[in-house]
């Protein structure tokens, strides 16, 4: 993998880690295709040129209202309302996280997002408030956790996204009611602040779980960059562990590299036509409200875009179809 992060040589085999334990992706990675699933991924960029951008963010216009019957599904998020940073963005009953230990209830405003396509289990979940930090980490432990991924900042535009839920100096601990959480080793790589977290757990073994902040990801927006995602996917893909995905609401940025996600698996592994629209309502089936802008569903399309450009680098083609969604 390429976060460039090492345990120390004194913790290896007294923690467990997540990326001793990789899964097997040949013939379901998109960054190493056979012959068939690259003409797969050039097929579905040949249809979103014919298509065009204007002709995208229409598609995205009448498809962006769909959502499953709410509130008749959140029966949970309308009796927790303390714990939801935002009570607009609903937390689906039939796809929640449930907190299992018994202890402070058993909510936390997160949704599993699971099933074909996908190789990996996501958690798409806000960013943590104060009262909710500890749920925060109960979640990693009792699922099993191997890989975090923030996609805001603490505060953005002079409003609060998120609370600091662990991520400190070097070898500091961030006491928690159940668990202790200690920074061992971290840096900054391009868009990322790459962290390993050890957990503390009583009674049984301590464990790593892998921290990637994307940190100049703004709210309802999108990034400069379309490799940055693809490179975080992998991380989650290889592992057998779930991977957490957040911004503030865990809806809009964090939907859209789950998207990513799917439309890639989705590509690589059938024929087309491939209708985003319907990616769109399978994925709000399990997380509300996910893909929150016309720009962030054009995003998807880019980064899978900026994919075959560099499979295929040689190609004028690929270039020229890259330009013409981003400008």
């Amino acid at each position: 993998l390429t976060h460039g992060l090492t345990v120390p040589e004194n913790l290896k085999g007294k923690l467990y880690d997540p990326e001793k334990d990789e899964r097997l992706i040949k013939g379901s990675d998109p960054e190493k295709p056979t012959p068939e699933q690259l003409k797969r991924i050039q097929n579905f960029v040949t249809q979103c040129s014919a298509l065009g951008a204007a002709a995208l963010l229409e598609q995205f216009d009448a498809v962006k209202a769909y959502n499953v019957d709410l509130p008749a599904n959140t029966a949970s998020h309308v009796a927790n309302g303390p714990k939801n940073r935002y009570k607009d963005i609903f937390c689906i009953e039939g796809s929640r996280v449930i907190l299992k230990d018994g202890k402070e209830g058993d909510y936390i405003n997160a949704n599993w997002v699971k099933g074909a396509p996908f190789l990996n289990d996501f958690i798409c979940t806000q960013g943590p408030l104060e009262g909710t930090i500890n749920d925060f980490w109960r979640m990693v432990v009792q699922e099993n956790v191997g890989y975090i991924v923030m996609l805001c900042d603490i505060i953005e535009l002079g409003k609060r996204k998120c609370e600091k839920y662990g991520i400190l100096n070097r070898y500091s601990a961030y006491p928690l009611a159940d668990y202790k959480v200690t920074l061992l080793n971290g840096h900054i790589d391009g868009h990322f602040t790459n962290s390993i977290l050890t957990i503390d757990i009583p009674g049984k073994q301590s464990r790593i779980v892998y921290h990637h902040q994307w940190r100049n990801w703004l709210d309802r927006g999108v990034p400069l960059t379309a490799l940055a995602g693809l490179r975080v996917l992998r991380h989650a893909r290889l592992t057998k562990c779930p991977t957490i995905i957040h911004c503030s609401a865990g809806v809009g940025r964090t939907g859209t590299l789950v998207a990513i996600e799917y439309m890639l698996q989705t590509i690589i592994n059938g024929d087309g036509p491939y209708d985003m629209r319907e990616m769109v309502k399978t994925l709000r089936n399990q997380r509300a409200h996910v893909i929150q802008t016309a720009p962030q569903y054009a995003y998807i399309v880019q980064a899978i875009l900026r994919l075959l450009v560099t499979l295929d680098s040689s190609s004028a083609d690929a270039n020229a179809k890259y330009q013409q969604f981003t400008g």
